[in-house]
């Protein structure tokens, strides 16, 4: 919020006032706001070696209670074992266009932070975001500031690409959206939880 000192008149007084201006977060998104994402809670409830590329797993994840299934590739084969995605709650971006990863159809995204390596630059440290404590499969999760009751539609791919140059962690592991100067807006639940992953002052993808 910033104060701004206005002056007005009328014929029978004049006078110095102040007025309090509330600054939209959307005002600091830039052309594609993190709205547009349609991030949900998921189980990843099976895990195998993709046939095709030895860094790739294909994973099927629970997106709701219904036991809706969505198939997901991800290149987590050099960072995590089958046995540490098996059963993890994720945060799983859904509304990503389908696409063919080496002949497998990979429907959605999952949620993972990275980073080099402070011992050694030419490693990458990688980390799934999780989401927020007291969250349940099937909820939605939204950036502070940010939350929308519409279900988004089909994410561009260059829309993707803006929002995810703005997605971090801080110094708790904390998965924040921040746009140049503003302040950042923390991935949360309804209960205002925030999301996290076991990896600090990183870049999302």
């Amino acid at each position: 919020m910033r104060r701004v000192s206005f002056f007005f008149s009328t014929d029978k007084f004049s006078q110095l006032g102040e007025i309090a201006l509330v600054e939209s977060d959307e005002m600091h998104a830039g052309s594609n706001p993190p709205n547009l994402l349609n991030l949900k809670v998921g189980k990843i409830i099976e895990c195998v070696r993709h046939e095709n590329a030895d860094s790739l797993y294909v994973s099927r994840v629970q997106i709701n209670q219904d036991g809706d299934l969505l198939q997901i590739c991800s290149g987590l084969v050099n960072y995590m074992r089958q046995d540490q995605l098996l059963n993890s709650e994720v945060i799983v971006l859904t509304n990503l266009k389908p696409s063919k990863m080496r002949g497998v159809r990979s429907e959605a995204m999952l949620l993972a932070a990275e980073k080099k390596s402070m011992a050694d630059q030419e490693q990458i440290q990688v980390k799934l975001v999780k989401p927020p404590t007291g969250s349940s499969i099937g909820d939605r999760l939204y950036f502070q500031g940010f939350k929308s009751d519409d279900s988004p539609s089909k994410l561009k791919s260059n829309a993707w690409q803006e929002i995810q140059k703005c997605l971090k962690t801080n110094s708790k592991g904390e998965a924040f959206y921040e746009f140049e100067d503003a302040e950042p807006c923390y991935l949360q639940n309804e209960q205002e939880s925030n999301a996290t992953a076991e990896l600090e002052d990183a870049i999302i993808r």
